[in-house]
């Protein structure tokens, strides 16, 4: 398995585990920090969205420049970008601290777009799937043609733990 597949991974474990904790997407790239680490700098998109597909498709809307600047579409996904990656701190989340021109919690208000937290878990129980998915840049290997390299991606879906 890649680096990155791993780090997908534990960041869709973490996701699950979190739930509806305002702090989920933040402990969420936390988890990717650790799997990748200083393979983070490679990575230029992570989106946290709701599976609805049973292969776990990414929406289609969360994979545009669109999303990237605005920070998701709302009810759908929240997307961070790598100076999100590089400079989002744990105060972000907690105070809606601004990034791509929204805020790091998804729930910040204002001109937000992002799949809040707090809408990630059905009040009736039913099961909620959520994926991460991330884009990594590789450069070539030997740097002889610095200008090659290849974009890889990952995606992993888990079922968001029921609230107790």
């Amino acid at each position: 398995a890649s680096r990155l597949e791993s780090a997908v991974a534990s960041g869709a474990r973490v996701a699950a585990q979190a739930g509806d904790d305002p702090q989920a997407d933040w402990e969420v790239l936390q988890a990717m920090r650790g799997a990748l680490g200083p393979d983070i700098s490679d990575v230029e998109r992570v989106v946290v969205y709701e599976a609805t597909t049973a292969d776990g498709t990414v929406p289609a809307a969360c994979l545009t420049a669109s999303a990237l600047v605005t920070g998701g579409v709302a009810g759908v996904c929240s997307v961070y970008g790598s100076d999100d990656l590089a400079s989002l701190s744990h105060a972000t989340f907690t105070s809606g601290g601004a990034h791509n021109g929204g805020a790091g919690n998804p729930c910040g208000g204002g001109s937000t777009a992002g799949w809040c937290p707090a809408d990630r878990v059905d009040p009736s129980g039913a099961a909620v799937m959520l994926g991460v998915y991330a884009v990594m840049h590789r450069s070539s290997i030997t740097g002889y043609l610095p200008t090659l390299g290849s974009d890889i991606d990952e995606r992993a879906v888990a079922r968001i733990e029921p609230a107790s």
